[in-house]
């Protein structure tokens, strides 16, 4: 039934779900891998930890995840920038590519702006936060979540909890 729907372009609602069983969704692998070239930075960040988690091929990903963290040149966030962060310090050392965006993100001393968020200065210390453990997770060679892996994040997109053992 989830494949059904990512056939039919309804990607970003059920990615989450596919991500969440990992490797059992390998069958479905390359409907997700096409959903990484659609527009809007949602549908990319979602694409692109779907297909990490489901096949831990960090090269597929993580220049989705470039793309969506591309504002932060021009100091500009969102929740999607958030996720892709998040997920490219969970990828850890195959997202090494990133690493000179987050090195800016955590070095500018002017802030962030989300022009839509009504807590902007948390959610720049939040950004700040999350580049410097992606940071320090891609420079220490430390991956959140792989295949086959007994521990992993709850949820890679939503606010950080605490992992759940499978």
């Amino acid at each position: 039934m989830l494949g059904d729907a990512v056939a039919r372009g309804a990607g970003h609602a059920v990615l989450p779900f596919l991500a969440d069983l990992g490797p059992l969704a390998s069958g479905h692998a390359d409907r997700v891998r096409r959903l990484l070239a659609l527009p809007g930075a949602w549908n990319r960040v979602e694409a692109a930890g779907a297909w990490w988690r489901i096949t831990g091929d960090a090269a597929q990903a993580v220049p989705a995840l470039l793309a969506a963290v591309e504002p932060l040149r021009e100091r500009r966030s969102g929740p999607a920038v958030r996720a892709a962060v998040r997920l490219l310090g969970a990828i850890g050392p195959g997202a090494e590519a990133a690493l000179p965006r987050l090195d800016v993100a955590v070095a500018d001393e002017r802030r962030c702006a989300d022009r839509r968020s009504r807590q902007p200065i948390r959610d720049d210390e939040a950004l700040v936060h999350d580049a410097r453990v992606a940071r320090d997770r891609i420079r220490s060679g430390t991956t959140a979540w792989c295949p086959g892996s007994q521990v992993r994040p709850q949820s890679w997109t939503g606010q950080r909890r605490s992992a759940l053992i499978v």
